[in-house]
């Protein structure tokens, strides 16, 4: 069981220009976060164990901003919202032997609302979301402890999904700040499923491999008059994963190599081809010499300087990848 408790006051402001004009901007935020949460866990016959836990969230949300086109702090408008949930979960699990394991888990997700306001000076507030997620999962150690296997499959449903848009110009494709907003959509889903291998090979080498497949969709989601109801999330590729070794010798050098890939994924809730992230392969390297207390440490990211889009702003303004990175670091302890 447990408490838990968090509390945060912020306040910012802002003078400057926007697109030639100036402006002034001012916000402040006020949250204060109470929980209390507890699970149990019971076995019952030889092989079986059933978890169950619940959490109660209770939210006190003071939000305020304001945005002007004048060289003179406005005053900020507050909204005072609060919000509560009750988060319960369930979960079954079946121990073929020490080494293996199956369970079903049944768990509920919560995020509070807030409010915003746009360069626009327009205010958007949006409720809270909640999810109902289910997971089924395997884990299970094999050849005398050399290999793990661990996998996942797992649906949640959204009930309104806090989504921000950003609105584009028909014709420039731009992104219209003045009219960006937050809101809900009404519903939405993803599935999926995750595969993680390690195999140690050796005293000194150890491989693993990762993969994940994912489907999302807004199932009901309409907003402005636009209908985004049939599109995948942004920032989700259906595919990705990674592979790699780690490596430790007894003279103390060591070492790891990794190559992950990602599919193409979408910017926004348009699913618009023109503004997508673009599918990628990156390969990350490092050596170092470790002693009783100290290490040195060398490290390539990116070691091949792929260039790929991550997202785009404009039909003419794109953002990129971290480009080839080469460091090293050194670290004592005492």
């Amino acid at each position: 069981m447990g408490l838990y408790f968090f509390d945060i006051e912020s306040e910012n402001s802002g003078l400057g220009t926007f697109f030639g004009m100036p402006f002034a901007s001012v916000g402040a935020q006020d949250v204060r976060n109470y929980a209390v949460f507890g699970e149990l866990e019971y076995q019952f016959g030889e092989n079986w164990t059933v978890i169950a836990g619940s959490r109660y969230d209770y939210e006190e949300r003071e939000n305020g901003s304001q945005f002007t086109f004048t060289e003179e702090l406005p005053t900020p408008t507050i909204t005072d919202t609060s919000y509560s949930a009750f988060l319960p979960k369930l979960a079954v699990v079946y121990n073929w032997s020490e080494d293996m394991s199956t369970g079903f888990t049944i768990q509920k997700g919560y995020r509070a609302g807030g409010s915003s306001q746009n360069a626009g000076g327009d205010i958007s507030e949006w409720d809270p979301e909640f999810t109902t997620n289910y997971e089924l999962s395997h884990r299970s150690v094999l050849l005398e402890n050399k290999l793990s296997a661990n996998a996942n499959i797992f649906f949640t449903q959204w009930k309104d999904m806090i989504s921000s848009i950003n609105p584009r110009d028909p014709v420039t494709g731009d992104i219209d700040f003045l009219r960006s907003f937050t809101t809900n959509a009404s519903e939405a889903e993803y599935y999926g499923a995750e595969l993680e291998l390690r195999y140690q090979a050796s005293d000194w080498i150890s491989m693993f491999t990762s993969i994940g497949y994912l489907q999302s969709e807004f199932t009901d989601f309409v907003t402005n008059e636009t209908v985004y109801t049939g599109n995948e999330f942004p920032d989700s590729p259906e595919w990705s994963g990674s592979m790699g070794a780690d490596l430790e010798f007894d003279n103390g050098i060591f070492g790891d190599l990794v190559v992950s890939y990602s599919e193409a994924s979408f910017n926004d809730q348009s699913n618009d081809l023109n503004f997508s992230a673009e599918s990628h392969v990156l390969v990350d390297l490092s050596l170092g010499y470790r002693k009783e207390w100290w290490s040195f440490r060398l490290y390539a990211r990116n070691l091949f300087d792929r260039d790929f889009v991550t997202g785009r702003r404009t039909a003419t303004t794109i953002f990129v990848n971290e480009p080839r990175v080469l460091g090293a670091s050194f670290s004592a302890s005492y």
